[in-house]
């Protein structure tokens, strides 16, 4: 699907092996993303230009790890980008101090909880998830 608007809140995600999305708004509903990382089917994860308000991201976060939901077990490859209101960002386009990065918890859990991830691409992402990222790829090239 491409660009798409909104996911509903009830969508069957149980057989989706592979999603592509693009201009995906979570701005309202980050919860809708946390369940497609979920999807126990899943392989391959691609969200371009996520619109996401990362302060809201905590309730997905505390709903996943609360549920215990399973991180997508046969997830294999996964690509975001992520946009944001641009009340959370300084004047050079990186997140604010004062704004909590639960996005970062939310993707440091994900990427430590998916057992199968060999390829990621993380556009922008902060130094603690690139550690993790360049460690999920290089892992991959010896496998």
């Amino acid at each position: 699907m491409c660009p798409a608007p909104a996911l509903p809140k009830n969508m069957n995600i149980d057989n989706l092996t592979e999603i592509s999305l693009s201009e995906l708004s979570a701005i309202f509903r980050p919860y809708v993303v946390v369940k497609l990382f979920t999807a126990p089917a899943l392989r391959t994860l691609v969200l371009k230009d996520l619109w996401i308000d990362i302060s809201s991201v905590t309730v997905a976060l505390n709903d996943i790890v609360s549920s215990a939901a399973q991180v997508a077990s046969k997830l294999v490859f996964l690509e975001v980008s992520v946009r944001c209101p641009t009340q959370h960002l300084n004047e050079h386009g990186k997140f604010r101090e004062d704004v909590p990065d639960n996005w970062t918890d939310l993707m440091t859990y994900i990427l430590c909880n998916a057992p199968l991830l060999s390829n990621v691409y993380l556009k922008n992402c902060v130094p603690e998830l690139s550690n993790i990222v360049n460690a999920i790829n290089q892992r991959s090239q010896f496998e």
